[in-house]
């Protein structure tokens, strides 16, 4: 293999890999692992633009003072994702501050972070974060490129995250199927030959591989594009509310329905997780058949104190071709076990059935005589 060969497969197996790594990110409801920082707050460590390697907070150990997390804010800039360093660890949670800011969150307002709500740990070397310049800009132009595109292939109408996972997943399948035909044909390639009759072959592995591939796009999709995390805004008030169940008396409670409809025509299992404190499900695991509804209670309270919070839960569907206790074990240990094994599952009979049917080896195309 040539340098150059090098080269390209180097660089094809680290697109694969980002690409795969920020699909993952929206599978499991984590911001993509490739972020950046869009105000001054974190000067002179990360300027605005800057980018950063986003570690998912499951997979980055114990969290520690001057570590650097992204978490979903509640009153920070109205709620939503801040990216700050983490100056104390208290019992009950995080005390955090942005690097150039001359007091912590907590004194403006912010509540004490807890670990349900952050999402990622910024990837540190030598106690420095590790930066990427102009992701910020990047980032804006693939995001109108993106739209563009989704409007092209008749996506327009879907949330922008949905889009995203949805040509995530699309590249992935080009690009592994890239990368089975290289692998294959240059474990078979041709010598010159002077004989008159040409026989054009393929490998019998590069058809399966191209069979589970494309079977296991739609598969990952059902569960993926339905999944995600929602962010609830609670209006705590000082008086009997008359608005709606999201207006809630300081220290009271409100409860709601939350109805969870499977349009495909199969069953799912739908696993229900409340990522911040404020919510409580009567139910978490929902066993929902194909065409048909199912209902959770959902209870949330309101902190003591008058004013908006966030309250963050999550919704993760599985198609249900294993026990819901068993998903749910899996899911617990974490999402892409879940959604791995749920594959797995309806991957390994057609690989099996492909081997019995057609075994390994050299299938003839096409026939020639000169």
């Amino acid at each position: 293999m040539n340098r150059s060969a090098i080269v390209n497969n180097g660089l094809t197996v680290l697109l694969s890999t980002i690409i795969v790594f920020v699909v993952l990110s929206q599978v499991f409801g984590f911001p993509s692992p490739i972020a950046f920082v869009a105000t001054d707050s974190m000067e002179p460590a990360m300027n605005p633009g800057a980018g950063f390697v986003g570690i998912p907070a499951p997979l980055a150990g114990e969290i520690s003072e001057g570590d650097v997390v992204t978490y979903r804010a509640q009153t920070i800039q109205d709620g939503g994702l801040t990216t700050h360093r983490i100056e104390d660890r208290r019992e009950n949670g995080y005390i955090t501050k942005g690097d150039a800011n001359a007091v912590t969150d907590q004194a403006n307002g912010e509540p004490i972070v807890t670990d349900a709500q952050i999402e990622l740990v910024a990837l540190q070397l030598d106690g420095q974060v590790v930066t990427i310049p102009g992701v910020g800009s990047a980032a804006q132009a693939s995001s109108a490129l993106l739209s563009n595109v989704a409007t092209v292939i008749g996506l327009g109408g879907t949330p922008s995250a949905n889009v995203g996972l949805t040509i995530g997943l699309v590249g992935i399948l080009v690009v592994g199927v890239g990368l089975a035909v290289e692998w294959i044909a240059g474990g078979n390639s041709r010598t010159p030959s002077r004989q008159t009759n040409r026989r054009e072959t393929i490998d019998s592995r590069l058809i399966l591989v191209v069979i589970l591939l494309a079977l296991s796009l739609p598969v990952t999709a059902v569960m993926a594009i339905p999944s995600g995390s929602e962010e609830l805004t609670v209006l705590s008030t000082a008086f009997e509310p008359s608005g709606g169940p999201l207006q809630i008396e300081a220290g009271g409670r409100s409860q709601i329905q939350s109805t969870i409809e499977n349009s495909q025509p199969f069953p799912i299992v739908v696993i229900l997780q409340p990522q911040t404190d404020g919510i409580r499900y009567s139910q978490q695991v929902l066993r929902v058949p194909p065409g048909e509804t199912a209902e959770t209670q959902v209870t949330i309270s309101a902190p003591e104190e008058v004013g908006s919070h966030v309250r963050v839960r999550s919704e993760h569907h599985y198609i249900h071709v294993l026990p819901a206790t068993g998903i749910r074990a899996l899911h617990d240990v974490h999402p892409f076990v879940a959604v791995a094994s749920v594959n797995s599952v309806i991957l390994i009979p057609v690989a099996v059935l492909f081997y019995l049917f057609f075994g390994f080896r050299q299938i003839t195309i096409r026939d020639t005589a000169r």
